[in-house]
């Protein structure tokens, strides 16, 4: 009976609701009836008389239930509006402007002028949780423009990033150069964490957080974003701007926020882009054929005291010498690399009303890079749905992203490096050479085989993922003052990788079992994210006083699982799915990995402002995580900070000089994780190759740790922001001191514990510096601007405490001589250390290298025991230097950065000059400054001389480096008389170009395992 109730009631219910929609829309009938239409004209300026295409202008409506009209202005500001005669006002607005009300009257031509709203982004901070006045926050941070980012290029949003703030460093890699498919390392003010031995965060653990639209994401999906939809970008740097993401956030945050959807008619924008990557590869310095054929002579690879010997080593020589005298001399690194030609596309629809508003973009992005079959595809769609009923606002964005890469089926770079420029590539009949046969500093000969030779097969390098995400959003206008807020997200994402190399790859050359060649590896990835948060955001004036008050509590979910399985036996190279593969690899089985995180906490942030003078922030986080030890589930991390606008002072508020003067202050704790999701659990992993009485047995993978926690980071910053002269002149300073406690690392137990390490919260680091930037606004009228910037940064690093296992890992180091420099770890000392021994240089009387012991005795013996700090990989200083302007539509954007100071270790000259492998290619300089005979003051040992340099303060050198980043050029159309009378209402055209040179203090070879690259882009944007 109750269920019939219930309907009865829903269909009452339902039939109500018909019949009040019916209603409705006879009202509005009735009202249009009523009501006769009226048409106005007009344009929109702003101060300086110049027209504001795009400006939204749409009717004020008299009722909720009236439609709303509205239109956007023309490329001139003009606009055309039908609308009731009821109708009495109308509402102008356009971002970055002031909206107005205008009261109509009989007259049918308008002109509206809007004020410049300073309020807009460059005076609100956006932390991804909430807003706040930038005038009223005492955090450290830089809140970048979409169209900043985008003026110095199209690549990626964090290339542009890195050329704007000096703070946000990319690592350089002179290994993967320019590959599409490797992903970079960004740091934040520095190194916080030992990075080098954390397993499975290698890659990351001093990478920033990153923020888009509020939720967490990943590096990769940051990368692939389409820049096109960005409208602000915010650095979180210090204790007081980053706190509200506690236990992630010690690395500093990353806030981005893409465009949303703009009421009026619909608008179509579309950008293309056409990107071309042309090889790097001028710091290369290899011999040619008779260079190379020299060096080997010289080095006495053609001389034996075996007279027998010597006739077969005078006939090799000849081989090769008629070979040079022949005109071979072969360009071995221009076979794998080609000019890449990309391209980039994207559409973008938005319209709407007040009441409902919709957004719909697609885009496709091909990166071809200089490696031949090297490139990178993303297509990416999404759909964001708004809809506001009186108070309340929902929205809704959905977005999905199917990436496809492939790595080069050429190799590295590098082996092409090492071939000899006097042998061919293919032989009399055009067929292509195999293998080569020479002969090294031992003088004994053996087969190096083609690199090309592995591009003829098909080979499969391809990684995909798919990744879905959706995120709602409701906000509840309670009050003018309180709103409510609630957050739902969730990601899927799916990835696969394969790897697939037949049995007459060079890799198995040298295997016997024809069942092991070939191989091919398949992985399979799973992964789901759940976020969820409701917050109460609310805000008082009490006469002089200001505060905003913010609280939320938040909840996630993260799922992953990886499973890995390689097969062995595949003939030849149409065999190409694993389903072919004869077995698994030798003594392997299908491995994988899983983790299951989950947290939940909460948030109370404040800020006051005392008649905009003085200023105070304050901020709470705990959070609570399945990953720490039993002991510690839960942390806290919090901030204070402080401020105090001088401006606003009574001997300065009338001052026509100094528009904005604020000191800050702030200290707090965030924290950071650097462990897996089951380093503090007692963890069993089964037997797999064993049984008893048909059971099967379990252990224990690791020894837990109860009280394993987040990484502390206590961060103390002070700081000012200046501006001059009606914003002609903008400056901001910061010094601050970061002190990272309870560093995860592996501490060493006694073996008789049945395990040689655990993971534990011991070490201490800190970092130091200062950041300075400085913007001068040379001209400013109307569209018509140019802008000098320029910005410096300045960051130490240093060990403070480390653990046994560290002391362990130096020794093993040392025990483990290499000519490359190791990764040390002592107290005292930076984590960027370059750690040699001291060098005397090379003894004029018998060519031998002098080595300083730290007993300040000397001897011809290297022991690493003696090694000391001879350098440090951190820049002293690094920063950027740029201009940009636009007159009567052509605009430019230049920028360069720098880094000075800081040393490098130059592994060039020894694996290629010093100790060079002459059965391969070898730096020019290898003929250059050689000790021959005794008195001679030479820098590198004779090159006979085959006996292993180690590292030496010989091969530390300054390392200073300037590169024009960006250079770009562009023409907007806007005044063009075509553009008045064609359907387009914006039309742009630019070129750009990226690392175009980069000017050094060290002669090193760059980009070894894949060239480095120049960019060069055409792009065209349109507006309908």
């Amino acid at each position: 009976m109750k269920k019939d109730r219930k309907i009865s009631c829903y269909c009452l219910g339902s039939y109500r609701f018909i019949a009040l929609l019916f209603a409705t829309m006879l009202t509005c009938g009735s009202a249009f009836s009523q009501h006769g239409n009226r048409t106005i004209f007009g344009i929109v300026k702003d101060e300086t008389g110049e027209p504001l295409p795009g400006a939204s202008v749409s009717i004020k409506k008299l009722k909720t239930i009236d439609a709303v009209q509205s239109v956007a202005t023309d490329v001139n500001g003009h606009f055309q509006l039908t609308f009731p005669s009821n109708i009495r006002e109308i509402i102008v607005s356009y971002i970055g402007y002031k909206s107005r009300i205008i009261t109509l009257n009989n007259n049918n031509k308008y002109e509206i002028v809007l004020a410049s709203d300073t309020r807009m982004i460059d005076e609100v901070v956006v932390t991804g949780l909430f807003t706040r006045k930038a005038n009223t926050f005492t955090g450290a941070v830089s809140t970048l423009r979409g169209d900043d980012l985008r003026r110095l290029g199209n690549q990626n949003v964090l290339q542009s990033l890195k050329n704007l703030d000096p703070s946000f460093l990319q690592i350089e890699n002179l290994s993967s150069g320019s590959n599409p498919n490797s992903l970079p390392e960004f740091q934040l003010r520095g190194s916080s964490t030992v990075s080098s031995i954390q397993g499975e965060y290698a890659s990351n653990a001093n990478q920033p957080l990153f923020i888009l639209d509020g939720f967490e994401t990943e590096l990769t999906k940051i990368l692939d974003l389409d820049m096109n939809q960005i409208e602000s970008l915010t650095i979180l740097k210090d204790a007081t701007a980053k706190a509200i993401y506690g236990s992630k956030a010690a690395n500093g945050v990353i806030v981005i926020e893409t465009k949303r959807p703009a009421a009026g008619r619909m608008k179509v924008a579309y950008n293309g882009n056409i990107n071309i990557e042309t090889p790097d590869l001028s710091s290369y310095k290899l011999c040619n054929a008779t260079e190379k054929l020299q060096v080997e002579k010289m080095a006495g690879l053609f001389t034996s005291e075996n007279s027998e010997s010597q006739i077969n080593l005078d006939q090799t020589y000849s081989a090769k010498l008629r070979e040079v005298l022949a005109g071979v001399d072969t360009d071995w690194m221009a076979q794998p690399v080609h000019t890449g030609i990309g391209q980039k596309h994207s559409i973008n629809l938005e319209g709407g009303d007040t009441s409902m508003l919709y957004g719909v973009d697609l885009s496709y992005n091909k990166i071809t890079g200089v490696m031949k079959g090297s490139n990178r595809s993303t297509f990416s769609g999404g759909i964001t749905l708004s809809y506001r009923l009186k108070k309340l606002i929902f929205r809704n964005k959905l977005s999905v992203d199917y990436n496809s890469n492939n790595d080069s089926p050429w190799g590295t770079f590098d082996k092409y490096c090492q071939m000899n420029p006097y042998s061919r590539i293919y032989d009399q009949n055009g067929r292509l050479i195999k293998s080569y046969s020479y002969t090294n500093n031992k003088n004994i000969d053996a087969n190096y085989y083609n690199p090309i030779y592995n591009s003829t097969l098909n080979c499969i390098f391809n990684n995909t993922y798919t990744n879905i995400t959706n995120n709602f959003y409701i906000e509840y206008q309670l009050k003018e003052n309180l709103k409510l807020t609630g957050r739902f997200g969730i990601v899927r994402k799916t990835t696969t990788e394969d790897t697939f190399k037949p049995a007459n790859h060079t890799d198995f050359i040298d295997y016997t079992d024809a069942y092991r060649k070939g191989s091919y590896r398949k992985s399979n990835g799973v992964y789901t994210d759940i976020n969820a948060d409701a917050g109460v955001n609310y805000s008082a004036q009490l006469k002089k006083h200001l505060f905003f008050f913010n609280s939320q509590i938040n909840m996630s979910n993260n799922v992953y699982s990886t499973a890995i399985m390689t097969a062995e036996g595949f003939p030849n190279d149409k065999m190409d799915d694993i389903t072919f593969g004869v077995q698994y690899e030798k003594n392997g089985k299908p491995t994988g990995t899983e983790g299951i995180s989950r947290s939940c906490g909460g948030l109370v942030s404040f800020n006051y402002s005392y008649d905009d003078r003085y200023l105070f922030d304050a901020n709470y986080r705990l959070t609570g995580s399945s990953e720490t030890g039993s002991r510690h589930r839960w942390g806290s991390f919090w901030s204070l900070g402080t401020g105090w606008n001088i401006h606003n002072e009574s001997f300065l508020k009338h001052c026509t000089i100094i528009n904005r003067l604020k000191l800050r202050g702030s200290f707090g704790y965030t924290g950071s994780q650097g462990f897996s999701s089951y380093d503090a659990m007692p963890t069993f992993v089964y037997y797999s190759d064993a049984s008893y009485n048909g059971m099967i047995g379990s252990y224990v993978k690791g020894l837990a740790n109860p009280y394993l926690k987040w990484q502390q980071k206590y961060d103390t910053n002070i700081g000012m922001d200046i501006v001059l002269w009606k914003s002609r002149i903008n400056g901001r300073f910061d010094y601050y001191i970061s002190d990272t406690k309870g560093m995860i690392t592996n501490v060493t137990v006694p073996l008789t514990t049945g395990f040689s390490t655990y993971v534990a919260n011991l070490g201490e680091t800190e970092n130091k510096g200062y950041e300075a930037y400085l913007n001068l606004n040379v001209l400013q009228k109307g569209r018509n601007f140019m802008n000098i910037y320029g910005s410096l940064a300045h960051n130490t690093n240093k060990l403070k405490k480390i653990s046994n296992s560290l002391r362990a890992w130096n020794e093993k180091k040392d025990a483990k001589m290499t000519s490359l420099p190791a990764v040390k770890y002592y107290e005292g000392y930076s984590m960027n250390a370059i750690w040699a021994v001291k060098s005397l240089g090379i003894d004029p009387q018998n060519g031998k290298e002098i080595y300083l012991k730290k007993d300040g005795s000397v001897t011809y013996t290297y022991n690493t025991a003696d090694q000391i700090v001879c350098g440090d990989t951190q820049p002293k200083f690094n920063g950027n230097i740029g201009a940009n302007g636009e007159f009567k539509g052509v605009g430019f954007s230049i920028t360069a950065n720098y880094r000075w100071g800081g040393q490098i270790y130059n592994q060039t000259l020894v694996d290629k000059v010093e100790n060079a492998q002459l059965q391969y290619n070898v730096d020019r300089r290898v003929f250059t400054d050689r000790w021959q005979k005794a008195g001679d003051n030479a820098r590198f040992k004779a090159i006979t001389d085959q006996t292993t340099t180690y590292p030496t303060s010989r091969f530390v050198e300054d390392y200073n480096t300037f590169t024009l980043s960006s250079l770009s050029v562009y023409y907007d159309f806007y005044n063009c008389t075509f553009m008045k009378k064609c359907f387009l209402e914006r039309l742009k055209v630019a070129i750009y170009t990226n690392d175009l040179f980069v000017i050094s203090s060290v002669k090193t070879e760059r980009g070894t395992s894949y060239p480095f690259a120049r960019t060069f882009s055409l792009s065209v944007q349109a507006t309908f």
